[in-house]
Protein backbone atom coordinates (compact mmCIF):
# COMPACT_ATOMS: atom_id res chain seq x y z
CA UNK A 1 0.00 0.00 0.00
CA UNK A 2 1.12 3.74 -0.82
CA UNK A 3 0.51 5.95 1.93
CA UNK A 4 -0.31 9.81 0.75
CA UNK A 5 0.69 12.51 2.93
CA UNK A 6 1.41 16.34 2.57
CA UNK A 7 4.79 17.79 2.10
CA UNK A 8 4.38 19.14 6.24
CA UNK A 9 7.52 19.37 7.29
CA UNK A 10 11.23 18.96 6.19
CA UNK A 11 11.76 15.21 7.90
CA UNK A 12 8.37 14.45 5.91
CA UNK A 13 9.74 16.31 2.49
CA UNK A 14 13.05 14.47 2.87
CA UNK A 15 10.92 10.97 3.16
CA UNK A 16 8.65 11.63 0.48
CA UNK A 17 11.74 12.51 -2.27
CA UNK A 18 12.69 9.13 -1.45
CA UNK A 19 9.52 7.31 -1.78
CA UNK A 20 8.76 5.14 1.34
CA UNK A 21 9.85 4.83 5.10
CA UNK A 22 11.19 1.95 6.72
CA UNK A 23 9.77 -0.24 9.09
CA UNK A 24 12.56 -0.51 12.08
CA UNK A 25 14.07 -4.06 12.74
CA UNK A 26 11.73 -5.83 9.86
CA UNK A 27 13.40 -4.23 6.66
CA UNK A 28 10.28 -3.65 5.39
CA UNK A 29 9.11 -0.47 3.95
CA UNK A 30 5.99 1.58 3.28
CA UNK A 31 5.49 3.38 -0.32
CA UNK A 32 4.53 6.90 -0.01
CA UNK A 33 3.01 9.64 -1.91
CA UNK A 34 2.13 13.38 -2.13
CA UNK A 35 -1.48 13.99 -2.08
CA UNK A 36 -2.12 17.65 -3.62
CA UNK A 37 -5.03 19.83 -3.21
CA UNK A 38 -6.99 22.91 -4.44
CA UNK A 39 -6.60 24.60 -1.74
CA UNK A 40 -3.06 23.78 -0.65
CA UNK A 41 -2.10 24.56 -3.89
CA UNK A 42 1.73 22.77 -3.68
CA UNK A 43 2.82 21.24 -6.51
CA UNK A 44 4.32 17.26 -6.09
CA UNK A 45 8.11 17.35 -4.69
CA UNK A 46 10.75 16.18 -7.13
CA UNK A 47 12.24 13.06 -5.93
CA UNK A 48 15.69 11.83 -5.81
CA UNK A 49 15.44 10.29 -8.95
CA UNK A 50 15.10 13.80 -10.35
CA UNK A 51 11.29 12.81 -11.45
CA UNK A 52 7.88 14.00 -9.68
CA UNK A 53 7.27 11.98 -6.60
CA UNK A 54 4.38 9.91 -7.01
CA UNK A 55 1.29 11.82 -6.02
CA UNK A 56 -2.58 12.04 -6.42
CA UNK A 57 -5.03 15.19 -6.86
CA UNK A 58 -7.70 15.29 -4.62
CA UNK A 59 -10.75 17.63 -5.72
CA UNK A 60 -11.66 19.88 -2.16
CA UNK A 61 -14.95 18.66 -2.07
CA UNK A 62 -14.88 17.23 1.16
CA UNK A 63 -13.38 19.93 3.12
CA UNK A 64 -15.40 22.38 1.07
CA UNK A 65 -18.59 20.33 1.65
CA UNK A 66 -19.28 20.28 -2.19
CA UNK A 67 -18.86 23.87 -2.91
CA UNK A 68 -16.22 24.12 -5.37
CA UNK A 69 -15.86 25.79 -8.26
CA UNK A 70 -15.30 23.02 -10.96
CA UNK A 71 -14.00 25.27 -13.92
CA UNK A 72 -11.16 26.64 -11.40
CA UNK A 73 -10.40 22.89 -10.27
CA UNK A 74 -10.11 21.73 -13.63
CA UNK A 75 -7.31 24.56 -14.36
CA UNK A 76 -5.86 23.89 -11.01
CA UNK A 77 -5.31 20.13 -12.45
CA UNK A 78 -4.90 20.66 -16.03
CA UNK A 79 -1.43 22.38 -14.67
CA UNK A 80 -0.72 20.40 -11.88
CA UNK A 81 -0.36 17.49 -13.49
CA UNK A 82 0.95 18.85 -16.95
CA UNK A 83 4.46 17.19 -17.89
CA UNK A 84 4.01 14.58 -14.47
CA UNK A 85 1.11 12.81 -15.94
CA UNK A 86 3.17 9.32 -15.63
CA UNK A 87 3.35 9.93 -12.48
CA UNK A 88 -0.06 11.18 -11.37
CA UNK A 89 -1.47 8.19 -9.45
CA UNK A 90 -5.21 9.34 -9.79
CA UNK A 91 -7.06 12.56 -10.04
CA UNK A 92 -10.58 12.83 -7.62
CA UNK A 93 -12.85 13.68 -9.73
CA UNK A 94 -16.13 16.02 -7.85
CA UNK A 95 -18.10 14.59 -6.10
CA UNK A 96 -21.02 15.62 -3.88
CA UNK A 97 -20.63 14.56 0.07
CA UNK A 98 -23.93 15.72 0.79
CA UNK A 99 -24.93 13.54 4.26
CA UNK A 100 -28.16 15.33 4.20
CA UNK A 101 -28.59 12.77 1.76
CA UNK A 102 -28.88 9.95 3.74
CA UNK A 103 -28.34 6.67 2.01
CA UNK A 104 -28.69 8.77 -1.63
CA UNK A 105 -25.94 10.47 -1.13
CA UNK A 106 -24.07 7.57 -3.03
CA UNK A 107 -25.71 7.42 -5.87
CA UNK A 108 -26.56 11.00 -6.01
CA UNK A 109 -22.64 11.48 -6.15
CA UNK A 110 -21.60 9.05 -8.76
CA UNK A 111 -23.66 10.77 -11.23
CA UNK A 112 -22.52 13.92 -10.16
CA UNK A 113 -18.82 12.83 -10.66
CA UNK A 114 -19.61 11.15 -14.24
CA UNK A 115 -19.72 14.63 -15.33
CA UNK A 116 -15.98 14.97 -14.96
CA UNK A 117 -14.63 11.25 -16.22
CA UNK A 118 -14.16 12.35 -19.88
CA UNK A 119 -12.36 15.83 -18.66
CA UNK A 120 -9.84 13.69 -16.20
CA UNK A 121 -9.35 11.37 -18.18
CA UNK A 122 -8.34 13.78 -21.19
CA UNK A 123 -5.80 15.21 -19.34
CA UNK A 124 -3.97 11.70 -19.60
CA UNK A 125 -4.26 10.48 -15.84
CA UNK A 126 -6.40 8.13 -14.14
CA UNK A 127 -10.00 9.16 -12.76
CA UNK A 128 -10.55 8.52 -8.96
CA UNK A 129 -14.65 8.09 -8.18
CA UNK A 130 -15.44 8.28 -4.16
CA UNK A 131 -17.69 5.97 -3.37
CA UNK A 132 -20.63 7.27 -0.58
CA UNK A 133 -23.01 5.91 1.96
CA UNK A 134 -25.54 3.97 0.08
CA UNK A 135 -23.66 2.99 -2.86
CA UNK A 136 -23.56 -0.85 -3.79
CA UNK A 137 -21.95 -3.30 -6.40
CA UNK A 138 -25.33 -3.70 -8.30
CA UNK A 139 -25.57 0.51 -8.91
CA UNK A 140 -21.86 0.72 -9.83
CA UNK A 141 -21.69 -2.14 -11.96
CA UNK A 142 -23.07 -0.43 -15.30
CA UNK A 143 -20.29 2.26 -14.92
CA UNK A 144 -16.62 0.15 -13.80
CA UNK A 145 -15.79 0.93 -17.18
CA UNK A 146 -15.88 4.60 -17.06
CA UNK A 147 -13.34 5.49 -14.29
CA UNK A 148 -9.80 3.55 -13.01
CA UNK A 149 -10.13 4.30 -9.26
CA UNK A 150 -12.51 3.57 -6.00
CA UNK A 151 -12.14 5.99 -3.84
CA UNK A 152 -13.76 4.94 -0.14
CA UNK A 153 -15.49 8.37 1.48
CA UNK A 154 -18.66 8.48 3.05
CA UNK A 155 -19.68 9.78 6.21
CA UNK A 156 -20.67 7.71 9.50
CA UNK A 157 -23.90 6.33 9.72
CA UNK A 158 -26.33 3.09 12.02
CA UNK A 159 -25.22 -0.14 10.51
CA UNK A 160 -28.35 -2.15 11.79
CA UNK A 161 -30.52 0.95 10.64
CA UNK A 162 -28.94 2.54 8.22
CA UNK A 163 -29.91 5.79 9.04
CA UNK A 164 -27.49 8.93 8.19
CA UNK A 165 -27.05 11.82 10.64
CA UNK A 166 -27.42 14.95 8.96
CA UNK A 167 -24.71 17.82 8.13
CA UNK A 168 -26.60 19.34 11.67
CA UNK A 169 -27.04 16.62 13.83
CA UNK A 170 -23.07 15.82 12.88
CA UNK A 171 -21.91 18.96 14.00
CA UNK A 172 -24.07 18.86 17.59
CA UNK A 173 -22.26 15.31 17.56
CA UNK A 174 -19.08 16.91 17.13
CA UNK A 175 -19.82 19.27 19.84
CA UNK A 176 -20.83 16.39 22.22
CA UNK A 177 -18.68 13.41 21.32
CA UNK A 178 -22.47 11.53 21.50
CA UNK A 179 -22.40 9.34 18.04
CA UNK A 180 -25.18 7.19 18.94
CA UNK A 181 -28.39 6.21 16.54
CA UNK A 182 -31.20 8.53 17.73
CA UNK A 183 -33.50 5.49 16.22
CA UNK A 184 -32.19 2.55 17.40
CA UNK A 185 -29.07 3.72 20.09
CA UNK A 186 -26.60 1.35 18.43
CA UNK A 187 -22.97 3.29 18.25
CA UNK A 188 -22.30 5.03 14.63
CA UNK A 189 -19.43 3.43 12.08
CA UNK A 190 -17.53 5.47 9.55
CA UNK A 191 -19.03 4.08 6.07
CA UNK A 192 -15.87 3.36 4.73
CA UNK A 193 -15.35 0.81 7.44
CA UNK A 194 -18.59 -1.35 6.90
CA UNK A 195 -19.12 -4.37 4.89
CA UNK A 196 -20.79 -2.20 2.09
CA UNK A 197 -17.62 -0.36 1.68
CA UNK A 198 -15.53 -3.99 1.80
CA UNK A 199 -18.10 -5.56 -0.49
CA UNK A 200 -17.92 -2.36 -3.09
CA UNK A 201 -13.85 -2.61 -2.46
CA UNK A 202 -13.91 -6.69 -3.17
CA UNK A 203 -16.34 -6.53 -6.43
CA UNK A 204 -13.66 -3.65 -7.77
CA UNK A 205 -11.10 -6.30 -8.09
CA UNK A 206 -12.92 -9.87 -9.12
CA UNK A 207 -11.05 -13.21 -8.86
CA UNK A 208 -12.64 -14.13 -12.27
CA UNK A 209 -11.64 -11.49 -14.26
CA UNK A 210 -7.98 -9.42 -12.67
CA UNK A 211 -7.69 -7.81 -16.00
CA UNK A 212 -10.56 -5.34 -15.27
CA UNK A 213 -9.36 -4.85 -11.49
CA UNK A 214 -9.67 -1.08 -10.45
CA UNK A 215 -7.01 0.10 -7.72
CA UNK A 216 -9.12 0.68 -4.49
CA UNK A 217 -7.91 4.12 -2.06
CA UNK A 218 -9.30 4.62 1.47
CA UNK A 219 -9.51 8.01 2.88
CA UNK A 220 -8.87 9.57 6.04
CA UNK A 221 -6.72 6.62 7.66
CA UNK A 222 -4.95 8.15 10.10
CA UNK A 223 -4.18 5.16 12.42
CA UNK A 224 -2.36 1.62 12.54
CA UNK A 225 -5.99 0.21 13.21
CA UNK A 226 -7.84 1.88 9.93
CA UNK A 227 -4.33 0.51 8.52
CA UNK A 228 -5.10 -3.09 8.98
CA UNK A 229 -8.57 -3.02 8.01
CA UNK A 230 -7.32 -1.51 5.01
CA UNK A 231 -5.34 -4.73 4.18
CA UNK A 232 -8.66 -6.94 4.62
CA UNK A 233 -10.26 -4.71 1.84
CA UNK A 234 -7.40 -4.92 -0.52
CA UNK A 235 -6.43 -1.32 -0.36
CA UNK A 236 -3.92 -0.14 -2.40
CA UNK A 237 -3.63 3.62 -1.95
CA UNK A 238 -4.44 5.48 0.69
CA UNK A 239 -4.23 9.39 2.75
CA UNK A 240 -4.41 10.96 5.52
CA UNK A 241 -3.43 13.96 7.83
CA UNK A 242 -1.54 11.83 10.60
CA UNK A 243 1.75 13.49 9.30
CA UNK A 244 0.14 16.55 9.11
CA UNK A 245 -0.27 17.40 12.66
CA UNK A 246 2.73 16.78 15.02
CA UNK A 247 5.35 15.10 11.52
CA UNK A 248 8.04 14.66 12.95
CA UNK A 249 6.42 12.53 16.43
CA UNK A 250 4.14 10.99 13.99
CA UNK A 251 6.78 10.38 11.45
CA UNK A 252 8.42 7.60 13.81
CA UNK A 253 5.23 6.52 14.83
CA UNK A 254 4.15 5.67 11.09
CA UNK A 255 7.18 3.31 10.67
CA UNK A 256 5.82 1.13 13.18
CA UNK A 257 2.35 0.69 11.72
CA UNK A 258 2.16 -3.00 10.32
CA UNK A 259 3.39 -3.55 7.24
CA UNK A 260 1.72 -5.00 4.13
CA UNK A 261 0.86 -8.96 4.14
CA UNK A 262 -0.30 -8.86 7.68
CA UNK A 263 -1.92 -12.44 7.15
CA UNK A 264 0.57 -14.05 5.56
CA UNK A 265 2.13 -16.10 8.91
CA UNK A 266 0.37 -18.67 10.34
CA UNK A 267 -1.62 -18.05 13.33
Amino acid sequence: MRYLVNPSSEAVREVLRRGWIDHPGTGARMELGQMTTPAEGREPLTGDDGEPVWFAADNGCFSAKGAINADRWHTWLTKLVAGREHRCLFAVAPDLFNPDLGNDMGVTSLQHSRTYFSGVRELGVPVAVVAQNGLTPAVIAPYWREFDVLFLGGCVECVPCRWVPTIAQLERMRTTKNYTCPICRHGLTEWKESRAAQRLAHAAKPEWRPDSWKSVHLGRLNSARRRKLAEVFGVDTADGTFLTYGPDKNLARLARWPDDNLFSAAA
